[in-house]
Formats: structure tokens, sequence, C-alpha cells
């Protein structure tokens, strides 16, 4: 089964810092879904890479490399990454420093 194909059977959405996915019947099995689904939380390292993480719409295809990390503060607390890909639910987001991101596609 295509990617598109397996996209067309579920329903995806996000909200704040959350996202979530529905199907009436996994396209494929459940395991691979959490594998391959995450909610990727992008910190800049650079304000060019910043306005990059601006400029990204809904479908782009990217690459990105950087660090999972932490992050701490009054008004957030301790935000920690997931160091898992087998992990689902509330916490299983990552956290990542961007060092360098490349588009793999026209936007």
């Amino acid at each position: 089964m295509s990617d598109q194909a397996v996209l067309d059977k579920m329903d995806i959405s996000q909200s704040a810092r959350f996202f979530w996915y529905e199907y009436r019947q996994p396209p494929i099995p459940k395991d691979q879904i959490v594998t391959h689904a995450t909610n990727l939380h992008l910190v800049p390292a650079t304000p060019r890479i910043a306005s990059e993480c601006r400029s990204l719409r809904t479908g782009a295809l990217i690459h990105l490399s950087g660090r999972l990390v932490e992050a701490s503060g009054p008004e957030i607390g301790t935000w920690r990454s997931s160091l898992s890909r087998t992990d689902d639910g509330n916490g299983a987001c990552e956290l990542v420093w961007v060092e360098e991101l490349h588009s793999l596609s026209a936007q």
C-alpha cells in the first residue's frame, strides 16, 4: 500500500502541542503507525533555520538533522524529548534542536 493510500485511510489532526490519528480499521499494523508517526517540536539553532521553519507548509517534505533536547523555563517547566520511537500518547513527542533543514520538494 502506498504512503498516500495509508494517509487517505486515516484522520490526522493537530491542536496546540498535540496530534492525533484515527482510523476505522488500521491500514497497516498499529506498531508501524506508532513507530512512523511523530509530533516533532522544532527549536531552530540559528535565525536562518528559524526563518526556514516558519516558511514550511502542510505537505512539505524535508530532511532535518539535530539533537534531541530538554528545555526548561519558568513558563514551561521542564520539557523532555521522547527518546523512543515505540511510545505514543502524552510525552511521546520529540523536541529537536534543528542544526540543518533542507527542503526535499517544492511547496
